[in-house]
């Protein structure tokens, strides 16, 4: 009688767990749909002018902004339901909201089944992922595929063997199809795996190694052949992985600008997140109490993954951009959530049930403040144009046939895009030096020189007709 009573009390509490994630899921599916219509930002236009609508462009790398597996998936999304901004961001919506279920999923198994509250709520309403969430890039596909990877790392762990490591080989080759930079985590997740075969006892070094072997070759064969149409075509891999964006800096460089970008990508990574300071505690308490209770799963996994992703970094000797560290957030936030989990793990049910209230309340809370003042649309990563509709408007109106517009390259590609959207014929084209937001409407042979005169001042935007 007991024992059933334990596991209709152990099913009731999962089921309360799997309500927590439902309404994070909610949470995090209302704060995104509120931006999912943002005017379109500069890298997400660009793509889609010139890779997604041009199929024989599709698999170009001519910049890395062509985030390649996205793009495929924008691709196959917008020759089905049409090109507005949300159907365009469709991916990488989908896979901000799929990141919840995946990131509770993996911290729940590298904590014995425990916990899930924090991670799915921080997922949720973390402002960094809700911008990714609901702009055309591929860096939420590329934290749902590490969260997918590191998932099956323990399973990997759990029953060693050989053959089923494809799926982990498959993760990390579409991460490399996705965004290069996939190479930090990837490293991270393969360190992870390698001190948890070193770490088995009842594994023989042979067979840990023969893993880690096949596990390579896979990866390389599957990035290879995912990579083969746009190397073909780009004749060699420099494009690829040795563009200037992704070119390793002189020592000196390197060492002397890491602290100035360190310091830059944590004041944006953690813009307008109020709950800093908890979030600190919390993932120290989550790292005293991994080392207190001597769980081998989440201090192996802390150990290898800061390891790999460190040794990636400092051999790799290149700055990334502030975006390309999205992948750690959710890791950041699994030993977060274990720290919530020791604290409330000592509390009485009902106390544990207002600390989970609260979350969600919390939640719900700052997922107000960021749709209020709108703030996801008001960061300027990617390039942000807020009038870029108004403009589109009242050039369809005063060009005429023969015209073309003179655009600062940041604005070029959104207004494009508005212009298209409204059927409106007029070239685009771009000065190098150009000041502002100033936007100079020509003959098709004549250069714009000099101011002009003004036709419309635009929020921050100037129209001008050259004469």
């Amino acid at each position: 009688m007991r024992h059933l009573m334990d596991q209709r009390g152990r099913s009731q509490k999962f089921y309360g767990e799997l309500g927590f994630l439902c309404l994070a899921v909610v949470i995090g599916l209302i704060v995104r749909i509120a931006f999912l219509t943002q005017t379109m930002r500069s890298d997400e236009a660009l793509t889609f002018n010139n890779f997604v609508q041009k199929p024989g462009e599709l698999l170009h790398y001519a910049l890395p902004n062509n985030q390649l597996f996205h793009t495929v998936l924008v691709r196959l999304t917008t020759a089905v339901l049409g090109a507005d901004p949300w159907i365009i961001r469709l991916p990488a919506f989908l896979a901000g909201i799929v990141a919840i279920p995946l990131g509770w999923q993996f911290c729940r198994r590298l904590n014995n089944g425990r916990g899930g509250e924090f991670i799915s709520a921080a997922i949720a309403v973390f402002p960094f992922f809700v911008l990714f969430s609901t702009n055309a890039r591929g860096y939420t596909l590329l934290v749902c595929l590490c969260l997918l990877a590191g998932l099956h790392v323990q399973r990997i762990l759990e029953d060693p063997n050989s053959t089923a490591i494809w799926p982990l080989a498959v993760f990390i080759a579409l991460g490399f199809w996705t965004i290069p930079t996939m190479l930090y985590p990837a490293t991270g997740i393969v360190f992870w795996l390698t001190l948890g075969l070193i770490t088995k006892s009842d594994l023989a070094v042979r067979d840990g190694a023969w893993i880690l072997v096949v596990l390579g070759i896979q990866i390389v064969v599957l990035t290879t052949a995912f990579y083969a149409p746009t190397l073909i075509r780009e004749k060699g891999i420099e494009e690829v992985f040795f563009n200037r964006f992704a070119a390793s800096l002189s020592t000196e460089q390197f060492y002397g600008g890491m602290g100035d970008n360190l310091t830059h990508t944590l004041r944006h990574l953690f813009r307008h997140v109020t709950w800093k300071l908890p979030l600190v505690v919390l993932a120290v308490c989550g790292f005293v109490a991994s080392l207190m209770k001597r769980e081998e799963r989440l201090l192996l996994f802390l150990a290898g993954v800061s390891g790999g992703v460190a040794s990636a970094f400092l051999l790799k000797q290149s700055l990334p951009f502030t975006r390309s560290w999205i992948f750690a957030l959710p890791f950041l936030f699994v030993v977060a959530d274990r720290g919530y989990t020791w604290i409330v793990s000592a509390t009485p049910r009902l106390v544990t049930f207002a600390c989970h209230l609260l979350i969600i309340g919390a939640s719900v809370w700052f997922a107000r403040d960021l749709v209020i003042h709108n703030r996801i649309a008001k960061y300027n990563d990617t390039g942000l144009f807020p009038e870029v509709i108004d403009v589109a408007d009242y050039l369809t109106k005063v060009t005429q046939p023969g015209d073309k517009v003179i655009s600062p390259i940041p604005n070029k590609e959104p207004l494009k895009y508005y212009l298209a959207r409204a059927e409106c014929p007029v070239q685009v084209d771009h000065r190098l030096r150009q000041p502002g937001r100033h936007f100079f409407v020509t003959r098709e042979n004549l250069a714009p020189d000099g101011e002009g005169k003004l036709l419309a001042t635009i929020g921050a935007a100037r129209v001008f007709r050259m004469h």
